[in-house]
């Protein structure tokens, strides 16, 4: 098959044939068909005839150099041209071709977009009924619990007022039970005040003991010190204590721990009346009883013996009164070492 090629001129069709048989001019990838072939070649000829002529044969062949190789550049870049044209052609129609298909990709992809969407769409219409069902139920079951916890805060409410009520009613129980007590214990030494003062009225003078024994009417009086019945003791140190005998507070003095609160109280009450010194440390020792008016009667009767005052309060908080308590029994030791140094002196100086 004969190969055809352009000529770089004119753009006319070489064939192969005219190549090989000399005709035509092929160099360099370059082609130039018969009838420009021969005019270049006859334009030279004549520019070198002239030049021949003239003397000037070697200028002239320079120049056909020259305009030789200036048409080759020229045709060179004519092929640059062609072949940058060709190729940006391609490229435009690759571009295209890649634009259409890409836009055809784009419309798929937006197809399916569409359709994801739509689907996640409707999948959120779904899961927003579905949370609306859902918060609507929860909302339901809070309001319930709110309810039920409203009912129990006042039910709690009532339970802390009611123990509170209870508190102060305990309390106060309490209270009116030391007020009530502390009451007829007043009330009890004011009747037997009464009735001494009455009898002291009726008989006169006290009566007194004489030296040595005892009356018979003491006896029998502090024989019934010793009754079971607390009444009777009760009522023989009532008696006793209208006696003006301090040798009776040897018998009173261990009433100060009888088991009945009024018996104590009344023999706190006898030994204030006859100063028993004795009775200090007893005293003392009630300071720290259940009942307030006993605890009262004992620290009077310690003042009154001993003319001291270390400020007990019967009525004040158990530490206080312990203080206080303790205060009496410093005050004790020491009053009875010194008494007793003061013995042993006198013993020696004698």
């Amino acid at each position: 098959m004969t190969e055809v090629h352009f000529c770089n001129l004119c753009d006319q069709s070489v064939p192969d044939e005219l190549l090989r048989r000399g005709t035509a001019i092929a160099h360099g990838g370059r082609v130039l068909c018969p009838v420009c072939a021969e005019t270049v070649v006859r334009a030279a000829d004549e520019r070198l005839g002239r030049s021949l002529r003239r003397g000037k044969w070697v200028p002239l062949f320079v120049g056909l150099l020259a305009w030789g190789a200036a048409a080759f550049v020229w045709l060179e870049v004519r092929g640059l041209d062609e072949d940058l044209g060709g190729r940006l052609e391609i490229q435009a129609r690759l571009g295209d071709e890649a634009v259409a298909g890409l836009r055809r990709d784009l419309d798929r992809l937006r197809g399916d977009l569409s359709t994801r969407l739509e689907a996640v769409a409707a999948r959120v219409d779904g899961l927003a009924v579905a949370q609306a069902e859902l918060g609507a139920a929860h909302g339901a079951r809070l309001d319930a619990v709110e309810a039920e916890l409203a009912d129990l805060a006042a039910v709690q409410d009532s339970l802390t007022r009611l123990g509170e009520r209870l508190t102060v009613a305990e309390t106060g129980q309490r209270v009116q039970a030391q007020e009530f007590a502390d009451l007829r214990s007043a009330l009890e030494i004011l009747r037997d005040r009464i009735a001494e003062l009455d009898a002291r009225v009726a008989a006169g003078p006290p009566p007194t003991t004489p030296e040595g024994d005892f009356d018979p009417e003491v006896r029998t009086l502090l024989e019934q010190l010793g009754d079971p019945d607390p009444l009777n003791r009760n009522l023989a140190l009532e008696k006793l204590g209208r006696y003006d005998d301090p040798r009776l507070a040897e018998a009173v003095l261990p009433l100060l721990d009888d088991d009945y609160e009024m018996n104590r109280f009344y023999a706190a009450e006898d030994l204030k009346r006859w100063k028993a010194r004795e009775a200090i440390p007893g005293l003392i020792e009630r300071l720290a009883d259940d009942y307030s008016f006993v605890r009262k009667a004992a620290n009077e009767a310690l003042v009154a013996i001993t003319g001291q005052d270390f400020g007990f309060e019967h009525k004040a908080p158990e530490a206080d009164r312990r203080a206080a308590q303790e205060r009496w029994q410093a005050w004790w030791q020491a009053a009875s070492a010194e008494a007793a140094a003061e013995g042993d002196a006198s013993e020696s100086g004698g």
